[in-house]
């Protein structure tokens, strides 16, 4: 009767990680089928259209591994894991998320995308600090906007309190 009992708890998890696996596969379909489709759902720019088509395969991945993680996550923290999930949590972070995302930016030309969210930003009337400048939004290089404030060397936009 014991080992019945202590197996139930890994059939209710094997359980929930098939149906968030498929849950996350049927919304990869989804967005793969419908790439052409959804994007005229949030904006009539053709540029902004060619974009989102492009990056919805990495979306759709997204979506995939996150739906396993985060259910694996949660039933870790379930059982009383609450220390290991979250080592892991930084662990995965620092050794996958930040690397992945510098090859991602830099070794994969994302930052030409970058340089066009730029461009967009400036176009929608927003700000770009810059080293060039000194640390200060071109307006502020101007005499302009007062709600403008300096944040960093990063390239970060902050207007009237909100970050960009």
């Amino acid at each position: 009767m014991e080992s019945e009992a202590s197996e139930f708890p890994k059939g209710l998890v094997l359980v929930a990680v098939v149906t968030s696996f498929l849950i996350g596969v049927a919304l990869w379909l989804a967005l793969i089928i419908t790439r052409d489709i959804y994007p005229s759902l949030f904006s009539s720019d053709s540029e902004v259209k060619a974009l989102v088509k492009q990056l919805t395969p990495l979306l759709a991945t997204c979506i995939v591994i996150n739906n396993a993680q985060t259910l694996l996550s949660g039933v870790a923290v379930g059982a009383g894991w609450q220390a290991v999930v979250g080592y892991m949590n930084i662990i995965c972070y620092y050794a996958f998320g930040v690397p992945l995302g510098l090859i991602m930016g830099y070794k994969l030309h994302g930052g030409a995308k970058a340089s066009m969210a730029e461009d967009r930003i400036r176009k929608w009337g927003g700000e770009i600090e810059s080293k060039e400048n000194g640390g200060h939004t071109d307006s502020q290089n101007n005499g302009g906007h007062r709600d403008l404030e300096k944040n960093n060397d990063l390239g970060l936009i902050r207007k009237e309190g909100y970050m960009l």
